[in-house]
């Protein structure tokens, strides 16, 4: 089951945790295993801050955590384009489809080795 998200919600990042929180209750779920990577890692973090007592378990695989989040220039262009409306995300995040905007380091230039998207080999790893 995935939930939709409502219009208009907060989308930062406590207000995902927040709308996670809140599907877990609407489903009645208690002792859940939440497993969080990646971004999903700080999102599981947040969620456990707020309503830990739903959770048995808590799996952080390969995921922001500490100091490292949001990771570098990147991740603080991803926290402020959050701020954005809806309207001027979309603007933001087309920008993504040009080759050389996503090399440039508020987008993926530092986060991969070419700059340009996932890089080859399959789990991540060239």
């Amino acid at each position: 089951m995935a939930p939709t998200l409502p219009l208009g919600a907060n989308l930062s990042l406590p207000g995902i945790a927040r709308l996670a929180a809140e599907f877990l209750d609407r489903l009645n779920m208690d002792e859940v295993t939440l497993a969080g990577n990646d971004t999903g890692g700080a999102l599981a973090q947040l969620l456990m801050a707020e309503d830990a007592a739903r959770v048995a378990r808590l799996v952080l695989v390969s995921c922001n955590a500490f100091g490292n989040f949001q990771p570098r220039l990147t991740g603080k262009a991803l926290v402020l384009s959050g701020k954005l409306s809806p309207a001027m995300f979309g603007l933001f995040v087309q920008q993504l489809r040009l080759r050389p905007a996503r090399r440039l380091p508020i987008a993926f230039g530092w986060l991969t080795k070419r700059g340009d998207g996932p890089p080859s080999g399959g789990c991540g790893r060239s």
